[in-house]
This record gives structure tokens, C-alpha cells and sequence, in this order.
């Protein structure tokens, strides 16, 4: 973060940025603040995902100003992922808080089915039934409440409501007032971290996307495979210049034109040579987004 964050301030303050975001997750808190650092200091920023945003990197999306999705692109819910050290792996923040959800749900049904079967089988009224109903209710589901750690569900519980409040924010300025229920569902709808937010289940949720144009399949999409293990910090300059194509001649124009010297190069340099001296030190791209592009294009760490 500190190294990106340096390179951001480098950067002309007010000129946006198109963000190529290819990362599994990572820290929410680093993600919140790269997307206030790009908005504040540039004045607001896209995100081209080829691949997958998940997580942490979904959350830094949610405050581009537009999202580029590739046609297998992905992102991910925000349930915070945290160690569980008894069982040795990670677990989510929602395994803590929908137990007690869950458990909830079913004692209210045991409620319902008890009443409902009593009220046909002794015809007595439901005042009656009811208090009967609710000790037997818990009764059966006091042990399970009972193994309920208190304090771990409070954890877990303001964890997701971090993740929660920082997706509100990144969201409020162009969502408005749908910004509250796309978080709460990035947060809480989905059963598993892992689980795939594609082009169709983004849009259902009220995210907009875009293709990512056509006319920048690379740096974004090919080489990104050997980057799946390292960190990769720096930009990709566009070059607006564009240089028409020449006609290749014909095979009667080849033998009836005379060897003429190049113009610009000196003698006994041919084509060949000087093509080479012009691409000497000079990186070219493709333009980076369509309809008034950024000029730069800043390449966030993958976790």
C-alpha cells in the first residue's frame, strides 16, 4: 500500500486513472484507503478486471467511477475472512453470525410447526397453546444456544459491519440511496467467500458494468498469468499518436522502383534497422479505455 500510495502522489493531481485489477483480496482497510487516495487525488478512477476482483479488491471496485468486466471476470462477497486458530484454517465472519441467525430461524419454526399440529389434533385455542409451545421450543434449542461464544459473535459481527460501511461509502456517490442495500448484500447474501459474482449476478444485485473494449486486449489480458505470484506496481503510458498503416507493394512496383536511400537514417541503414532505433527505449499500448480514456494506468498488488 505505501509503495502504491507513493506512486499515486506522483502522479498529476485532478487526471484520472483506469485501475487493471487482477488480485484475489486482501486487507479491507488498504483497499478502502487506495480507493479514497485514487479518488481524492485523482479526481476519480475505472477498474479493468480481466479475470477477478475478489474480496478486498471488490470493495476497492465498488469506488470506480466505472467498472470493465472481461467476459469471465468475477468478483466477490465482503464477508470478512478470519483465523480460526482451533481449527486451523480460515473461516468467515458470517459462520459466527448466521449460527445464531440460523439457530433463530429454527426455533421460530418449531413454534409455528407445534402450533399449528396442536391446533388441529386438540382443537383448543392458541392462548392456550402457547406457552406450552415456547417452553418446548426452548428447551430443545437451549444446548446449541449455550455453545454460542458471546463475545465471538460480537467480533465477528462488527467485522462484517466494517466491511459493510466502507461498501456504503465507496458506493453513496454514484448508488445514492441503493448504495445501504448493495452492501448489505455483497455482505451477507452469498453462502461462501469464494462464491462467483459474474457479469449476470452483479447486474442483479444493481452494479453496472461494462465490457472492457475491444481494443485493449493486451497489456490486460495475456500477460497476466505470469504475474499471478508477484506484486506488480507501476503504469502503462498510452500513446495517442496513431501512425497509418503503409501499403505493402506489389511485386511488379518492388522490381520497377530504384533502391532509394532513407530519408531519415544514414546511408547503409535500411528499413529494418531503423524500425528498430525508433522502438529503442519507447514502450507503446493500445488505449486503455474507450471514450475519453485515462492516460495512465496503475497496476494494484495482488495478496
Amino acid at each position: 500500500v505505501n509503495a502504491l500510495s507513493k506512486s499515486i502522489r506522483q502522479m498529476p493531481r485532478g487526471e484520472p486513472v483506469a485501475v487493471l485489477l487482477d488480485s484475489p483480496g486482501g486487507d479491507a482497510h488498504s483497499a478502502f484507503r487506495l480507493a479514497r487516495l485514487l479518488n481524492r487525488h485523482c479526481g476519480g478512477y475505472s477498474v479493468i478486471i480481466p479475470r477477478y476482483a475478489k474480496s478486498a479488491a471488490t470493495l476497492l471496485s465498488l469506488g470506480a467511477t466505472n467498472i470493465y468486466f472481461g467476459e469471465c471476470a468475477e468478483l466477490g462477497p465482503l464477508d470478512v475472512q478470519v483465523d480460526d486458530l482451533d481449527r486451523e484454517r480460515q473461516m468467515s465472519a458470517l459462520e459466527f453470525v448466521q449460527s445464531f441467525e440460523r439457530l433463530s430461524s429454527e426455533a421460530m419454526q418449531v413454534v409455528d410447526t407445534m402450533m399449528n399440529f396442536l391446533i388441529v389434533k386438540s382443537g383448543k385455542r392458541i392462548d392456550a397453546l402457547l406457552p406450552h409451545i415456547l417452553k418446548y421450543s426452548a428447551d430443545l434449542t437451549r444446548p446449541m444456544f449455550e455453545k454460542l461464544d458471546t463475545v465471538a459473535f460480537t467480533l465477528h459481527s462488527r467485522l462484517l459491519k466494517i466491511g459493510e460501511d466502507y461498501a456504503k461509502s465507496l458506493l453513496q456517490p454514484k448508488y445514492g440511496d441503493d448504495a445501504d442495500r448493495i452492501a448489505y448484500l455483497l455482505t451477507r447474501k452469498y453462502p461462501d467467500h469464494g462464491y462467483v459474482i459474474d457479469q449476470e449476478e452483479a447486474a442483479s444485485i444493481g452494479l453496472e458494468l461494462e465490457p472492457i473494449p475491444s481494443d485493449i486486449p493486451e497489456p490486460f489480458g495475456y500477460s497476466l498469468p505470469s504475474w499471478t505470484k508477484h506484486s506488480v506496481i507501476g503504469f502503462v503510458e498510452v500513446n495517442h499518436a496513431t501512425e497509418p498503416k503503409a501499403k505493402k507493394p506489389t511485386q511488379k512496383q518492388n522490381a520497377a522502383a530504384p533502391a532509394a536511400r532513407p530519408a531519415d537514417g544514414p546511408p547503409g541503414r535500411n528499413g529494418r534497422q531503423r524500425r528498430a532505433g525508433n522502438r529503442s527505449g519507447e514502450t507503446r499500448s493500445r488505449q486503455t479505455v474507450a471514450n475519453g480514456a485515462p492516460d495512465r494506468t496503475a497496476q494494484l498488488p495482488g495478496n
